[in-house]
């Protein structure tokens, strides 16, 4: 999730991607990452430039942590923090301790989950970091959030705040324990209900990637847009090789994704387009309040939306583009 008016800024980022071509089960990429930099939106704060090169950068350092190994990188591992991989105790303080060393770090720093199971309650990754690079986040375990409700008080279980440059991959799993908890949302009859906390949400990132990971529950709301091609874009048919050869349908099931109060300029008269998997088309899909601006060259408009493969779409308040038939 990306917010506005965080401590009185307006943060933009340039484009909000899921891509997603693999064919695990369980893996999965979502990609956050600006074409042209970022910059606040108000004040008259000036944009860094050289966006083109923070996207490839960041995309080499992605393919490094997993590929190869880095002596120069500190590893800061959550077990050295007193967490329990059986997932019996609560492992939430040791991840955030590990999480202050690796934003902390003055240099290139990874967080690493290893094998295993994490019990964890709500968790605050919060920056702003120190150090050139982005910051890596390496979950090769399983973590499982904690099935009283009552443990959580704000709407999200895993949240990412205020990073520039994070890399958050591993091949691990977020169990939500959804089956476990959703007799307690009684939201449909009671007006005062507790909601359920979202699996996984960004506010005021930029420059992520999630790859290897789900893609279940994620929330991107109160996001500007400038001078974007695509804005809005889920590809599962994505081929990381920029090759010609057809790939095999995505087995990663893509639902409950929440794009809301996204709005801004688009380069491409395309603003929208959702093209899922055939083998297991996306389902719920929210779009509320999306309002975007054609800037490309004239003849090509006007402002369109494509879906393909998608089930149970969801429209609310202001479309721009149309919605999908």
């Amino acid at each position: 999730m990306a917010k506005t008016n965080v401590r009185g800024g307006e943060y933009c980022i340039h484009m909000v991607t899921i891509l997603l071509a693999m064919t695990s089960l369980c893996e999965g990429r979502v990609l956050l990452m600006p074409f042209r930099g970022l910059g606040r939106s108000i004040r008259g704060s000036a944009r860094p430039k050289g966006g083109r090169r923070a996207k490839d950068a960041l995309a080499a350092q992605l393919n490094h942590a997993m590929h190869g190994s880095d002596p120069t990188e500190k590893v800061f591992n959550v077990l050295d923090f007193k967490a329990d991989a059986r997932g019996r105790g609560d492992s939430t303080q040791a991840f955030m301790r590990a999480w202050v060393q690796t934003c902390h770090w003055n240099g290139k720093s990874r967080m690493l989950v290893p094998r295993g199971v994490f019990s964890l309650g709500e968790v605050v990754f919060q920056g702003k970091c120190n150090g050139p690079s982005a910051k890596v986040v390496e979950i090769k375990g399983t973590l499982k959030a904690l099935d009283d409700p009552s443990s959580f008080l704000s709407d999200s279980w895993i949240l990412f705040q205020m990073i520039h440059g994070v890399i958050i991959f591993g091949g691990g799993t977020l169990n939500g324990q959804g089956p476990t908890v959703w007799k307690y949302n009684d939201c449909q009859t009671n007006p005062n209900c507790q909601t359920l906390p979202i699996n996984l949400k960004f506010d005021s990132v930029s420059n992520a990637i999630l790859s290897h990971l789900a893609a279940s529950r994620l929330v991107f709301n109160d996001i500007v847009m400038n001078n974007v091609k695509r804005p809005i874009t889920i590809d599962q048919n994505y081929n990381p090789h920029n090759n010609n050869k057809q790939t095999a349908p995505s087995r990663v099931k893509i639902s409950n994704v929440h794009y809301a109060n996204i709005r801004g300029t688009s380069t491409s008269f395309e603003a929208v387009s959702l093209v899922c998997s055939r083998r297991v088309p996306c389902e719920m899909i929210q779009m509320k309040n999306i309002n975007l601006r054609y800037i490309g060259s004239p003849g090509n408009g006007p402002i369109t939306s494509t879906c393909l493969n998608t089930h149970r779409l969801v429209y609310e308040g202001i479309q721009i583009p149309p919605a999908c038939k």
